[in-house]
């Protein structure tokens, strides 16, 4: 699609998608994060996040989120505070 939707590639110019997570697990993707620094105290991935920023904690995305951190035997942050 980015070969047929961008100027750069009509014109000629090769573009270069660079995904490193795509092959990771959820787990592998958060223990990279902490190795990193990453304050996942600070994130969100909710897709029903109220206005404050909280996750619902029943959304796709949140059970994902959850079962990430304890597959990573890592304490969820966001279930923390």
């Amino acid at each position: 699609m980015m070969d047929l939707a961008t100027k750069r590639a009509v014109e000629g110019s090769a573009i270069v998608l660079h995904a490193p997570l795509i092959e990771k697990s959820k787990a592998d993707i958060i223990k990279t994060g902490m190795k990193l620094g990453v304050d996942y105290g600070l994130t969100v991935s909710c897709y029903q996040a109220d206005g404050q920023g909280n996750a619902c904690g029943l959304c796709d995305s949140c059970c994902l989120w959850k079962q990430g951190f304890a597959d990573a035997q890592l304490c969820d942050p966001a279930r923390d505070q």
